[in-house]
């Protein structure tokens, strides 16, 4: 029904604008990328290394963060060295109204290991700690979220693949790949943030194609949104109004402000 509805559309443009058949392939090309299936959220991602001149992990985390009214960033700074977590003893991670566990190994650092680092203030979380070996660690939420960011540090360095599992409220999940370079120079940043406000979840398992050894990767500035926190955006009158408006690339930042 959608499918028909673009062609009706993309006819009426072309008679009155006289479109040229390149444009004409392109409108159609847009219909059908609207009506083709699409997982539950919306990735925002970007990496940054040493020597790069644009810090597309910033422009990520911003573009992510503006979609928000009120936002909370656990950054892991009222956490001391050497804090650890276990399935057995988990670390509890405030967010204001919601707190979250997170479980699998590894433990808080406040200093530079390896290409691992704080993104802001000193702490970050390490995923091994004394190098153990890990296989996933997981983040489970107190109540259903609608986003979940995160920056990571050398993640990649040592040639495997990271994704996401996504537990949603209706007991299903779904795999997300983070789309990091694998191979990555020593020290890299990424910024990844996942916005699904019609479908919520309630946990999120990181895993990996094999074992995460030698310096893991370190996180930092996590950040969950409730559908509550989640900005209202209009939503347009047609399928017209829909392709207007994505012809127009408005973008807007907000200076990140960390809670202390």
């Amino acid at each position: 029904m959608l499918v028909l509805e673009c062609q009706v559309i993309c006819h009426a443009i072309m008679n009155p604008f006289k479109t040229t058949s390149k444009v004409l392939g392109t409108i159609t090309l847009l219909c059908g990328s609207i009506a083709a299936p699409a997982q539950a959220g919306n990735v925002f991602f970007g990496e940054y290394q040493i020597g790069d001149t644009v810090n597309e992990a910033a422009q990520a985390e911003q573009e992510f963060l503006v979609q928000f009214d009120d936002i909370f960033i656990e950054d892991f700074e009222g956490f001391n060295a050497g804090d650890a977590a276990s399935r057995e003893n988990p670390l509890t991670l405030n967010f204001e109204d919601s707190t979250a566990t997170l479980t699998g190994g590894g433990a808080i650092r406040n200093a530079d290991f390896a290409g691992l680092h704080a993104i802001s203030g000193e702490n970050y979380w390490s995923l091994t700690y004394a190098e153990k070996l890990q296989d996933t660690y997981e983040i489970a939420f107190n109540q259903a979220q609608a986003a979940f960011g995160f920056w990571a540090t050398d993640m990649g360095d040592f040639r495997a693949d990271f994704s996401l599992n996504f537990t949603y409220e209706d007991g299903t999940s779904e795999l997300v790949d983070i789309p990091h370079t694998v191979g990555i120079g020593n020290g890299s940043e990424l910024y990844f943030g996942y916005l699904s406000p019609d479908k919520l979840f309630t946990d999120v398992e990181f895993l990996t194609d094999g074992p995460i050894r030698k310096d893991g990767f370190g996180l930092d500035n996590v950040t969950i949104a409730t559908r509550d926190q989640v900005k209202s955006v209009p939503e347009p009158a047609s399928v017209l109004g829909l392709l207007v408006i994505g012809s127009f690339g408005f973008k807007s930042a907000r200076k990140r402000q960390l809670a202390k």
